[in-house]
């Protein structure tokens, strides 16, 4: 039975993010068939042109290899169980390139065995997880924090899900929407540290 909500839970991620994929490569085509500028730039209010290179998408076809990674990870990526009692919640400092630290609270049993293992060999997984548009105690002074029942561990995660947490805390008002999409979080240069106690 448990396996069975893995993979569902599994599945529903990835329905998600390959729903949000092609949605946005549709509106990439639409502007792109509909505007007079060059594919790759735009006009702006001033009247300048300006290179939008780095935010336009490939089409899907090229983005194939991404799209592929993507499905490998969400179906074999570690998906949290049921929520243990709240006295089993371990707490773990997640660092990023910005130098900003994050507390990250997991419940999981498995999943926190996880993150004590990756704490202590020091690997380079990336944190996945649903984030919650409120404070929580124990991560000040961030006014979001990473659902603890959602979090998974991957060894590469995908664009539209990747932020910075100063990013992320400047533009919470857009998560959930084309900004990460589904309210997934997975901070490419974010690292586990250390387990603290709360």
């Amino acid at each position: 039975m448990q396996v069975h909500r893995r993979r569902d839970s599994r599945t529903a991620i990835l329905t998600e993010l390959l729903a949000f994929h092609l949605e946005n490569d549709a509106r990439i085509g639409e502007h792109r068939n509909g505007s007079p500028s060059s594919p790759g730039s735009s006009t702006k209010a001033n009247g300048r042109t300006s290179s939008r290179t780095s935010c336009a998408r490939p089409p899907i076809a090229d983005r194939a290899p991404t799209l592929a990674g993507t499905a490998l990870l969400a179906l074999t990526a570690t998906v949290p169980g049921q929520a243990s009692a709240a006295g089993n919640t371990a707490y773990f400092t997640m660092r990023d390139i910005t130098g900003s630290n994050f507390t990250v609270a997991i419940t999981n049993p498995d999943t926190i065995r996880e993150a004590r293992d990756i704490v202590a060999s020091g690997d380079r997984k990336i944190i996945i997880g649903r984030i919650v548009k409120s404070a929580a105690a124990y991560n000040a002074p961030w006014d979001f924090h990473y659902n603890p029942d959602t979090i998974q561990f991957a060894d590469q995660g995908i664009e539209v899900c990747d932020a910075t947490t100063p990013y992320v805390e400047d533009h919470l008002d857009e998560a959930g929407g084309a900004f990460l999409p589904g309210l997934y979080w997975c901070n490419w240069t974010g690292r586990l540290i250390a387990e603290v106690s709360r």
